[in-house]
């Protein structure tokens, strides 16, 4: 159903404009029940949205794939709705992706080490987004948090990661802050 409803999608519109969208469809079908339907149907949705009119995108589409984001609790849905929003970032305008990317780099606060890793698996693709100044006040103080992280995902996430920020922050922070930090980053906070 939900690969039928992308080419459905612009005859649909055509014939009746957005009132007869076929959004809700999809929308009902990322809030299935059954977990595998909600994966599926997120696999489509970067598609679907693209092939939607501007409004529906805007307000309708976005906000409920804002809202999936922070409560779908399945993994595998979660990690394709990352996928899907992330894909979707640059062909949508700033101001509207802006939200999107500030849910994405949220899951570095989430208690689970695995939606930290979302961020980490998308995170060249996120800060070529963000402006420097967001980068050097918000999402480095966010991955400075997780260096003693006690999963060594995280803390490898951390490490592979603060390196594409040198060219954003200013030589100066990279010299006084962030490579003096390095050395926690070996640590293993496991073995004290």
């Amino acid at each position: 159903m939900a690969e039928s409803n992308t080419p459905l999608q612009p005859v649909a519109c055509g014939f009746g404009g957005s009132t007869r969208s076929l959004h809700q469809i999809m929308l009902s079908l990322l809030e299935d029940n059954e977990m595998e339907t909600r994966r599926v149907a997120t696999t489509q949705l970067k598609d679907f949205c693209l092939a939607s009119p501007p409004d529906i995108l805007v307000g309708v589409l976005l906000p409920q794939l804002r809202e999936h984001l922070v409560v779908e609790r399945e993994e595998p849905v979660r990690a394709e709705l990352v996928r899907c929003a992330v894909s979707m970032l640059p062909s949508i305008s700033r101001e509207d992706f802006i939200p999107l990317v500030r849910h994405i780099l949220a899951f570095l606060n989430d208690t689970s080490s695995q939606s930290k890793q979302y961020v980490f698996e998308h995170f060249y693709d996120l800060i070529t987004l963000i402006p420097a100044t967001d980068v050097q006040f918000t999402l480095l103080p966010g991955l400075v948090r997780l260096w003693p992280d006690r999963n060594w995902r995280v803390r490898l996430g951390v490490v592979q990661s603060v390196p594409c920020l040198y060219q954003s922050l200013p030589e100066a922070y990279v010299r006084d802050t962030v490579l003096p930090a390095n050395p926690a980053w070996l640590r293993d906070p496991s073995w004290y």
